[in-house]
């Protein structure tokens, strides 16, 4: 009797903990706990809270300067990655084939290095990637600790998942699932 009482009151208060995230969220972020939902689906990890994406400055190879809220409207790839690093090299090609499927939509690849200028510009220079290629250390402000890390970021500028290491972002459940997310 007395585990019956005590599985009662465990569902009990997982019921009103449950209803207390939904009343804080509120209805109109039922499209990003979804989304979250498909995410995870894909393998991403994905935010405990909805978390905005910090901001940050990087350059290009001109010299001009980029920063996140640049983007705002768009679905945002962010990846980390460094010319010395096979599962990045590795992964690259796959980033440039998503990148041209996805190149009449709102969506856009930002693919940081925390390097110098020269060492990834003469890395690129022999490659035929035409997404945005960028130079900074932002890196921190997303606690990356190990590289190739994604993050995905909605058109709000919310994180909707991380990827930690590399994957072949051309198969089609990943162009899938991006081009459901930038409707």
């Amino acid at each position: 009797m007395r585990k019956l009482i005590i599985s009662i009151l465990i569902i009990f208060f997982i019921a009103i903990s449950l209803t207390e995230i939904n009343l804080t969220l509120g209805k109109d972020d039922d499209n990003y706990l979804n989304t979250l939902k498909i995410m995870q689906k894909n393998k991403f990890d994905v935010p405990s809270k909805k978390t905005l994406a910090p901001d940050f400055s990087v350059t290009d190879f001109n010299g001009k300067k980029h920063s996140l809220k640049d983007y705002r409207g768009k679905i945002i790839f962010l990846n980390f990655w460094a010319t010395w690093c096979g599962p990045c090299v590795w992964e690259m090609p796959s980033i440039e084939k998503l990148n041209k499927k996805m190149a009449q939509s709102n969506f856009v690849i930002l693919a940081i290095s925390h390097e110098n200028k020269e060492t990834v510009k003469k890395f690129i220079t022999s490659k035929d990637y035409n997404f945005n290629i960028l130079i900074g250390s932002a890196s921190n402000k997303y606690g990356v600790r190990g590289i190739p890390t994604t993050f995905i970021i909605d058109k709000n500028g919310y994180v909707l998942g991380r990827a930690v290491g590399s994957r072949d972002w051309s198969t089609n459940s990943i162009i899938n699932l991006f081009k459901l997310l930038v409707k």
